[in-house]
């Protein structure tokens, strides 16, 4: 299995999360973590403590539950808290056209960027000269990430929020497509899967979801979900990704305009989106059960929802 997929920036309607691995993204030796204590930091070097940290959103401590920071399909770069509640944000919402990016440039500026190239928001480094520099790793050394060392201590607490009101993005809540059943025209060939990353592990955390241009594709054993480029989410039964080796899909082939994104929503519900962030699937689990709920990719091929007491609350019924 490949590597789990580490960019320099966070696309339109995805997050990243503090308890969904990589919870950061990077660039020339400059790494922006979402901590598991709501603090969003950007560090010089890969050894995150105060002494390399430039700028933070100075959310530590704030709020409850799993932190995500979002770049939403409104250009506005949120950090929420588990209960949604937004903690600080880059105040660009409505600024730009869209759809917007959060991107960490190779000097360590965090930017937002909407899609002609304007840059509508900055990070302010303190110090704005300081450079990443190789670093030795700490005897206190707890926690082994890929390619990046995490050590014990307290988190960055610097910089003051942002004080502003800010929309919050809003899920899609609508039921499910009904599955119209896998054809070779819903499929793509397999060289189309080759240089993609899989998603670390099987399970798909609230807030986390796969990106048809990045981390498209969850493996267990010898089954794959796949977020193809079409904007079809298929399981594939072995790694030769053709239709005769479907399973299942959403039937979601050329629905929409790319790239593609599913996302597992705090509401509970699992959601295919377009760039223009419009909906063409849902598995209509908005509000059911005991949140947060989960995705789960079995070993037999099988997608299930699960909520906090491991309780089923959907699966995909043609496996």
């Amino acid at each position: 299995m490949s590597s789990s997929f580490v960019a320099d920036r966070i696309l339109c309607n995805t997050s990243i999360t503090s308890n969904v691995q990589p919870n950061y993204i990077s660039s020339g030796g400059w790494y922006l973590v979402m901590q598991e204590d709501s603090n969003l930091v950007l560090y010089c070097g890969n050894v995150f403590t105060p002494n390399n940290a430039v700028w933070s959103s100075g959310t530590n401590g704030k709020g409850h539950g799993v932190a995500r920071c979002t770049m939403q399909a409104d250009g506005n770069l949120v950090v929420y808290d588990g209960n949604s509640k937004p903690l600080w944000a880059s105040n660009t919402n409505n600024v730009g056209r869209g759809p917007h990016i959060a991107y960490l440039n190779p000097t360590g500026i965090l930017e937002v960027v909407d899609s002609q190239g304007a840059v509508i928001f900055k990070s302010q480094q303190v110090p704005p000269q300081k450079q990443p520099q190789p670093q030795v790793p700490q005897t206190t050394t707890t926690t082994y990430y890929p390619n990046v060392i995490v050590t014990t201590g307290p988190a960055y607490p610097a910089a003051t929020p942002y004080p502003s009101a800010y929309p919050a993005a809003t899920p899609y809540p609508s039921a499910a497509s009904p599955y119209p059943g896998p054809s070779s025209h819903h499929l793509l060939h397999p060289h189309h899967h080759r240089g993609k990353s899989y998603f670390p592990g099987h399970e798909l955390s609230c807030g986390a979801g796969l990106h048809s241009s990045n981390v498209s594709a969850v493996n267990h054993g010898q089954f794959n979900l796949v977020m193809q480029e079409d904007g079809n989410l298929v399981v594939y039964q072995g790694q030769s990704w053709e239709p005769r080796h479907s399973i299942w899909a959403t039937g979601t082939d050329n629905k929409g305009q790319g790239p593609f994104r599913l996302t597992m929503q705090h509401d509970g519900n699992l959601v295919l989106y377009d760039i223009n962030s419009k909906p063409t699937w849902a598995s209509g689990t908005d509000n059911k059960g005991q949140q947060p709920l989960k995705l789960h990719f079995t070993n037999h091929g099988a997608l299930q929802l699960i909520d906090r007491h491991n309780t089923l609350i959907w699966t995909n019924k043609n496996i």
